[in-house]
């Protein structure tokens, strides 16, 4: 069985993740395993069809039990309704042999998955900014033009 050389590569990004930063490379794997999905189905692949849609279904009952309903309130319910509805697709693609289902369900995670990428983006600025603020406040950015020219 031949390895897959950026399993470390992953299993590193997971480990350092942030909350938002892991649930989109959750979304990221989500959509990515619906499309391997749909690629199998097409090309006649049953077993390969079958794992990426196991695996997307395993995605989405992480995303589901990671739901706050008490914290979350209205988004959360919101949430776990439409990844409800996404496993619904993804049983209905994988029992009847349909594509359309699988494109329903890329179609409605791919708006999800963007927000996170952007939120987590945004995050990464505000992060970024405070940083450059404190070093700026604490003198250090004066200490490296020092540094620079001597």
């Amino acid at each position: 069985m031949i390895s897959n050389p950026y399993s470390d590569q992953l299993e590193q990004q997971v480990l350092c993740a942030d909350p938002i930063e892991l649930v989109g490379i959750m979304f990221d794997h989500l959509v990515a395993s619906i499309g391997e999905a749909r690629q199998h189905l097409l090309s006649g692949d049953r077993s390969a069809r079958a794992r990426s849609i196991s695996k997307a279904m395993g995605l989405l009952g992480e995303l589901a039990r990671s739901l706050d309903e008490q914290r979350g309130g209205e988004i959360a319910r919101n949430l776990k309704q439409l990844y409800v509805f996404v496993t619904e697709r993804l049983v209905l693609a994988h029992s009847q042999q349909l594509e359309a289902p699988l494109l329903e369900a890329v179609e409605t995670l791919r708006p999800l998955r963007d927000a996170w990428k952007e939120l987590h983006q945004l995050r990464n600025r505000e992060m970024e900014t405070a940083y450059s603020a404190r070093a700026s406040d604490a003198g250090y950015e004066s200490g490296m033009r020092f540094a620079l020219s001597a």
